[in-house]
């Protein structure tokens, strides 16, 4: 394989070669296709700061670079249903990539029948994995460069899994807690490292919750100790009356790196920003 590839680029003339374009959805999976690419490429980030990915409004200059994509790596139409025609009608001919379709553990329920929980990105172990399907759609569209995707991708592992033992070890404390999340967007982050979130206010696309989901939260504060509340950036004015009466610390965690300058380091720097704020909230931080 490495000895085509080699013949490959020794017959092609470097004038010939262009970069893939590559269009990715959310902050989290631009940063992993931008590991992988490394200084063969940037990908083109769609959904930028903290724009809602499940209600986003499509404008005209980003259906002109959907339309010129060779490859669009998205999380799926769990999390961004809207950009399902887009790809269809803009750029037919790409390669499409929903990484949800690539789990390599089990998946996060959700309250809805048959739903998925497209948060997988929380889970370092599950974005190791898409890292690896990554290399081999970039290896598909440009096979001159598949031996630096293969290097990139290992490189990238290499580096996630000293990250997630590191944050596994640390989170250690936040495993004797218990925490009741704003959105249920963390699910994949807490199984994957043993955070005990008891209850969510509102559902995987952030829908406002209903009398049944309210009482059962009621009951939880009264009956057992809540030690912090998990809540998004500007979350924290919108919580329910009877968690804002209760006294309980809250903690703003951002699951898009919004305010973390896009990149091949906004993945980590999020896992770590996610630790952090989890860890200082149930040790009496607010």
């Amino acid at each position: 394989m490495l000895f085509r590839l080699l013949i490959v680029a020794l017959l092609t003339p470097a004038w010939a070669w262009a970069a893939p374009r590559v269009l990715t959805d959310i902050a989290p999976v631009h940063s992993l296709v931008s590991m992988v690419m490394g200084d063969l490429g940037t990908p083109e980030l769609l959904i930028e700061g903290s724009s809602d990915p499940h209600h986003f409004q499509f404008r005209p200059s980003q259906a002109r670079a959907l339309a010129k994509a060779d490859l669009v790596v998205w999380v799926g139409p769990e999390l961004t249903p809207w950009l399902v025609d887009h790809v269809a009608a803009l750029s037919p001919d790409a390669k499409s990539l929903a990484l949800l379709n690539w789990l390599p553990v089990e998946v996060q329920p959700t309250a809805e029948q048959g739903a998925r929980d497209p948060h997988a990105w929380l889970n370092p172990e599950i974005a190791a994995g898409w890292i690896e399907q990554i290399a081999a759609q970039l290896a598909a569209v440009d096979p001159q460069n598949s031996a630096g995707y293969l290097a990139n991708a290992q490189s990238a592992s290499a580096t996630l899994a000293a990250a997630d033992q590191r944050l596994f070890d640390e989170l250690r404390p936040a495993r004797a807690r218990k925490y009741i999340a704003a959105h249920d967007a963390f699910a994949y982050f807490a199984a994957h490292f043993g955070v005990n979130i008891v209850a969510s206010v509102t559902d995987v696309e952030g829908s406002s919750a209903g009398a049944r989901r309210l009482l059962r939260i009621n009951r939880l504060i009264g009956q057992e100790r809540i030690d912090c509340i998990l809540a998004e950036p500007g979350q924290t004015g919108t919580l329910p009356a009877i968690l804002k009466d209760a006294g309980i610390p809250v903690s703003e965690l951002d699951p898009v790196g919004a305010t973390i300058a896009p990149g091949p380091g906004l993945y980590m720097a999020l896992l770590d920003d996610i630790a952090k704020d989890i860890l200082s909230c149930g040790n009496g931080g607010t």
